[in-house]
């Protein structure tokens, strides 16, 4: 955000002039070289108006709308551009074909990519391999597009959800299925901002009375706070093998085994399989568990993702893993494996292989993998968009992102797997591999950077990289007894210190202090006036300091505010008790009201904050709590939001271990507005607003806040939301005045116009009455 305003301040710094225009440039180009392209194409936008000329500006604006996956209007660009000499025609002619193709004109792409052709750019050898394979996946699709589809796919509503929803497997033992989804399964589960969902959890299904598919709880024991992926089982349902990935090591299979009544204890295959150093991910394990394929990037392979393939010598040892071979292998990435014996027919997922466009289904079929026949599967089973996970049970399921920007899980009934590989191998959709692999890992699909659920299959990059910490100073325990059970205990250092804590039921307390705060003298009273008895001071040791999140206060008030309940919520289930070694509670008001009431009240919100963390299982010798008063504001600001950020709690946490947590960014709603226009406001949507601050769909007044976990979110109007971190001395709240516009406001407060504008998001012309954000 505070890139946001600087950016626009050197933006705006002069009026319109050729001076200005490369100012506005150098804005557009910083947001580009960031990768925050929906900015980036506002910029361009603004550059291109002032300089229609500018190709290497409407260039970039093309590729900013395509890599935020604003396809429509990225083909008009390209389009434009694509009949326009000069150096960016070759590649705009490629991305208009490419985003044509992925609409399924495959016959108006291919005429697309001819031109390119006949353009003969020597110079783009690395662009003419694309253009021939994506060609080559133009003729394959007009081809198939011929055919009949015998099959037909439905959406299995009754495990998709708003998440992704992916990897659908048959559980032996009972018919449940089992599939990876984003959506929140449980209480520790890390949230990723960067794409706006969680790491995946596995989730499991079975047949209700109704004949519908309803949750059921037997693999949630084998959730962690990282990700989880789907693999498969053993024929019996006994053995189930599946990816593990964390932030303290790449990605591995595990197996588990299910003794009657639950999954043992998860363990690493040997590292034959889980190399180290390397991802190994979506493992197929054969019936009899002899053979074991799966998806990995380690050395020896044809690039990125391969699929390679291991024998079973003994009960815990695995023959060196054999790479399947260029026929199977390209240089982009090959996925979630499916095997059959009985004929000899491996399925996959290939991005790197002639096809409709991002990840497509395919067949290989041959008595030795290293020369197969390789099928791609077509209509139905392949879109334009991303087709994986293909499982063939009782029923054939696969994960696509056809219908929206998620991954569902779609079923189909398929008779026998032998009528279904013949009608495959039957469809003239073999792979010509003179023609149909793609030669480069530049190759650009929809999977391959913007798609905000690409981690599902990549997901190590999906992780949330443990937030900034401190290691603290070695602290020194205080302790003692002789209080009455549940009063406050008042530790005075000086005249403007105090540290709050509560003794416990049994008339203790503790506290933990830096060595330096014991050089002064201090004193421990209680309310009752009774002078505490101090047993012992000795050494506590040394932690891990953590910033968790600001909480406020209405004015006037101690008592906590709906979405605070939610924070200390999390907090307790992002931080276990047995880790946590303190919790500071840092407690502060605005200046309304003189000294001694704020320093007061300031003690009133930090007690309040412990007494509900202490309902919540935290001891009460692991609190204490600062308060400040007025003493201590972000902004000397006398507006009512300034003001409201002021009465705050920071909250700081010691554990004994390092631990990764998610952190939001803090709005405040500055006039009232419903749900759904503060979630379009932030380019969020609703549901996730609901559950980050435990909300219905109630309208938001004047002076809520909401907890926004998704770093990619868009910059609100500030008339709407403001962000604690903006809060700023050269920010102030203006009522239009009859007669004012744009322009007069401008002039009146001797300010930039456009900024005016930006800042507040303006769709209509200012009217009397209305309220704007100035920027001095």
């Amino acid at each position: 955000m505070k890139f946001f305003w600087s950016a626009l301040l050197l933006a705006f710094s002069l009026h319109v002039s050729g001076q200005s225009v490369e100012k506005l440039k150098k804005v557009a180009d910083e947001y580009y070289d960031a990768e925050r392209y929906l900015e980036a194409a506002e910029f361009y936008e603004k550059v291109i108006s002032l300089s229609p000329g500018d190709l290497e500006s409407r260039y970039r604006q093309a590729f900013s709308y395509l890599k935020s996956t604003n396809y429509n209007t990225a083909e008009e660009k390209f389009s434009a551009l694509s009949v326009i000499s000069g150096p960016h025609q070759p590649s705009s002619i490629y991305y208009h074909g490419f985003l044509t193709k992925i609409k399924g004109d495959f016959k108006a792409a291919d005429s697309i990519f001819s031109t390119f052709l006949q353009l003969e750019p020597a110079s783009q050898e690395k662009l003419l391999s694309l253009v021939k394979f994506q060609k080559a996946g133009c003729e394959l699709g007009m081809r198939l597009q011929r055919a009949k589809p015998k099959y037909k796919l439905t959406s299995l509503t009754d495990v998709n959800s708003d998440q992704n929803d992916l990897g659908v497997i048959e559980w032996p033992v009972n018919g449940n299925l089992v599939m990876s989804t984003t959506r929140k399964v449980h209480s520790l589960q890390y949230y990723d901002p960067k794409f706006g969902d969680y790491l995946p959890s596995l989730i499991s299904y079975g047949k209700a009375n109704n004949n519908k598919w309803k949750e059921t709880a037997f693999f949630k024991k084998l959730n962690t706070r990282w990700s989880q992926g789907t693999g498969s089982f053993t024929g019996d349902g006994r053995s189930f093998y599946y990816s593990d990935c964390n932030k303290e090591s790449t990605c591995k299979v595990l197996v588990t085994t299910w003794d009657g009544k639950n999954w043992t204890e998860p363990a690493q295959l040997d590292t034959t399989i889980n190399m180290p150093g390397t991802d190994v991910k979506h493992p197929f394990v054969t019936a009899s568990a002899d053979t074991l394929f799966f998806s990995s990037n380690r050395p020896g392979g044809q690039g990125g993702l391969d699929i390679w393939m291991s024998l079973r010598i003994d009960s815990s040892r695995w023959t060196t893993a054999i790479n399947l071979g260029e026929r199977i292998n390209t240089q982009g990435d090959e996925i979630t494996p499916f095997y059959s014996p009985a004929y000899s027919c491996l399925t996959f997922a290939s991005n790197g292989l002639a096809g409709y466009g991002g990840f497509d289904l395919y067949l290989a079929k041959q008595l030795s993998f290293f020369e197969p026949k390789v099928y791609n599967l077509g209509v139905p089973f392949n879109s334009t968009l991303d087709d994986t996970y293909l499982f063939l049970g009782k029923s054939g399921y696969l994960s696509s992102n056809r219908d929206g920007n998620r991954l569902d899980v779609m079923a189909f009934p398929y008779g026998s797997l032998k009528e279904f590989f013949e009608y495959i191998m039957t469809n003239d959709a073999i792979i010509d591999f003179q023609y149909y692999t793609a030669s480069s890992l530049d190759l650009y699909t929809f999977r391959m950077d913007d798609y905000q659920g690409y981690d599902i299959f990549f997901p190590t990059g999906r992780e949330s990289a443990p937030p900034t910490f401190n290691t603290t100073t070695e602290l020194i325990n205080i302790h003692g007894a002789g209080v009455t059970p549940g009063e406050l205990v008042r530790l005075t250092i000086d005249s403007r210190t105090d540290i709050l804590t509560l003794a416990n039921p049994s008339g203790h307390f503790a506290y933990l202090l830096s060595p330096d705060s014991l050089s002064n003298k201090y004193t421990i009273n209680t309310p009752s006036k009774l002078q505490a008895v101090v047993n012992e001071v000795d050494t506590a040791g040394s932690f891990y300091e953590y910033a968790y999140e600001k909480v406020y206060f209405n004015y006037g008030s101690s008592y906590l505010r709906s979405e605070t309940f939610v924070a200390l919520d999390d907090l307790v289930r992002q931080f276990e008790e047995s880790n946590i070694a303190l919790i500071d509670i840092q407690t502060h008001a605005d200046s309304r009201g003189d000294k001694d009431y704020n320093r007061a009240l300031s003690e009133k919100r930090g007690v309040s904050i412990m007494k509900y963390l202490l309902s919540k299982g935290i001891p009460e010798a692991k609190m204490r709590v600062f308060a400040f008063g007025e003493e201590e504001p972000i902004s000397e600001n006398d507006s009512w939001y300034a003001r409201f950020f002021n009465r705050r709690a920071q909250i700081i946490i010691h554990t004994e271990t390092q631990v990764a947590y998610n952190k939001p960014e803090t709005f405040l709603v500055m006039r009232s507005l419903d749900l759904k226009s503060a979630a379009q406001n932030l380019g969020i949507a609703p549901n996730k607003l609901k559950e980050w601050n435990g909300i219905d769909n109630r309208d938001l007044t004047e002076g809520h806040t909401l907890r926004v976990f998704d770093a990619g979110h868009k910059t609100p109007s500030m008339r709407n939301l403001i962000n604690q971190k903006d809060i700023d001395d050269n920010f102030f709240l203006y009522t239009v005045k009859p007669g004012e516009s744009l322009e007069s406001i401008a002039r009146k407060f001797k300010t930039i116009e456009e900024l005016i504008y930006e800042i507040n998001q303006l769709e209509e012309e200012l009217k009397p009455g209305d309220e704007i954000i100035v920027m001095l």
